[in-house]
C-alpha cells in the first residue's frame, strides 16, 4: 500500500501507475511502476533506509518503506527500487511463489488512474 501511496503522489493528477505481476524462477514478482520523475540515484541508494524521505516534513517519517521492505524480507522476499527507463520510478515486490497454489497468475499490465477522493 505504501508504494501505491508514494506513487500516487509522485504522479500528481495527470500521471500514470502501472501494476504487472509475473513468476520469475520461484518468485512471484509485482512490479508497481509510475510516470512521475523518478528519483535522483543518491536517493535510490537510501531510499530504504529508516527515517529517509524526500517528503515535506509534515508529509512522512520515512519509515513506510523501510518497514514495507523487513515486513517482505521477514517472509523471504524483497523490494527493490529502480528508476524507468521512460522516466518514473519502478518497484519490484518479490515473494517466494507457492507450487500448486491454485491462484491464476496474471502478466498483463493493468492501467488506469487512481480515484479521485
Amino acid at each position: 500500500m505504501k508504494i501505491l501511496n508514494n506513487a500516487i503522489d509522485a504522479i500528481g493528477n495527470d500521471g500514470s501507475i502501472t501494476i504487472q505481476t509475473s513468476i520469475k524462477q520461484d518468485r512471484l514478482c509485482i512490479e508497481f511502476a509510475d510516470s512521475g520523475p523518478g528519483l535522483p540515484p543518491e536517493h535510490l541508494q537510501k531510499i530504504f533506509d529508516p527515517f529517509f524521505t524526500t517528503k515535506r516534513p509534515d508529509k512522512g517519517t520515512g519509515l513506510g518503506l523501510s518497514i514495507s521492505r523487513s515486513i517482505m524480507q521477514r517472509l523471504g522476499g524483497d523490494i527493490l527500487a529502480e528508476n524507468g527507463k521512460q522516466g518514473g520510478c519502478i518497484f519490484t515486490v518479490s515473494l517466494p511463489a507457492a507450487v500448486g497454489a491454485g491462484f491464476p497468475l496474471s502478466s498483463t499490465p493493468l492501467k488506469g488512474k487512481p480515484a479521485q477522493g
